[in-house]
């Protein structure tokens, strides 16, 4: 653990003890321990809270020294939408990336990206693969990314939010994230890229390293209606919603088909430079310093 790592860890602390939660929360004021400690504080707001949270934040940041935001470089035939993924994805799956201020242990890590792969979406292998996709992302997740202009589903006026459970068919404009001429939910068509790096569902498209010609305008076309190359196939071990995180699937996973697991592994990110960034600009908006919070938000945006 670096002296960067303790500080932004610190940071973390100082600015939960700063939210809503602990800071002037009434509706736990009676809340104690065995000992009669209140475990929240008291129901007083301390707004010199959310001041010793920026102090510590930028602490933190001046003590990462070479800590930049990761950007995926490693394959330049991609389309922009899928660099924008991957740079989503490696920011958590890419061993030591530029972004890590605290990685820590992870032996369970292809074992763990083989239960949030999305099942058998190699089209070579002609076998159902046990224990993959049975970790499932919620509905209420689903609906909270944005849509494809930056803002809450709900909210966009030009989104079909009534609609949203509705089927239709992808146009060429969804290609590289949803399959064109695929029929699928429109609440998986015209959402940000953060979506399609995050999780997969029937119709969703992902590249992966050992894809067939190492190019996305081939990448494995997830399948997960029963019966298709993705769908339940036990009776335990499937995923109960259609949505599986494939945020922590690392590129160059793969499966044979006895379903042996590979792939890079990669350390647990406790704390990583956007978590820092998104906290300090939420501790200087809290003290009146918006205008200063906006650079932080606009970098971590423009990455995905």
């Amino acid at each position: 653990v670096t002296k960067g790592a303790a500080l932004a860890m610190k940071a973390r602390v100082l600015v939960t003890a700063a939210s809503p939660l602990f800071n002037g929360n009434s509706d736990f004021a009676d809340y104690t321990d065995n000992d009669g400690k209140h475990l929240f504080c008291d129901a007083t707001e301390r707004p010199e809270k959310w001041e010793a949270a920026v102090k510590a934040c930028e602490a933190a940041l001046d003590s990462i020294p070479g800590v930049s935001l990761f950007y995926f470089t490693k394959n330049d035939k991609l389309s922009e939408r899928t660099q924008y993924k991957l740079n989503y994805r490696g920011a958590v799956t890419e061993r030591w990336n530029s972004e890590l201020i605290w990685g820590r242990d992870f032996s369970q890590c292809v074992a763990f990206q083989k239960v949030v792969a999305p099942g058998t979406y190699d089209t070579r292998i002609d076998t159902k693969i046990w224990g993959t996709a049975y970790f499932s992302v919620t509905l209420g997740m689903v609906d909270r990314f944005y849509s494809k202009n930056g803002v809450p589903i709900e909210e966009d006026k030009t989104w079909d939010y009534n609609g949203r459970y509705t089927v239709a068919t992808a146009g060429e404009d969804q290609e590289y994230n949803v399959k064109p001429g695929f029929k699928t939910a429109k609440v998986n068509m015209d959402r940000e890229n953060r979506f399609y790096a995050g999780v997969s569902f029937d119709g969703s498209l992902l590249f992966l390293d050992n894809t067939i010609d190492k190019t996305d305008k081939n990448s494995w076309l997830i399948e997960n209606k029963l019966g298709k190359n993705c769908g339940k196939a036990w009776s335990e071990y499937f995923c109960t919603t259609g949505y599986v995180p494939i945020k922590f699937l690392n590129y160059r996973f793969s499966m044979t088909s006895t379903g042996a697991a590979s792939g890079d592994k990669y350390p647990w990110p406790e704390i990583r430079l956007a978590d820092l960034y998104l906290m300090y600009a939420e501790a200087l908006n809290e003290v009146g310093r918006g205008e200063e919070a906006i650079p932080y938000l606009d970098m971590v945006r423009e990455r995905s």
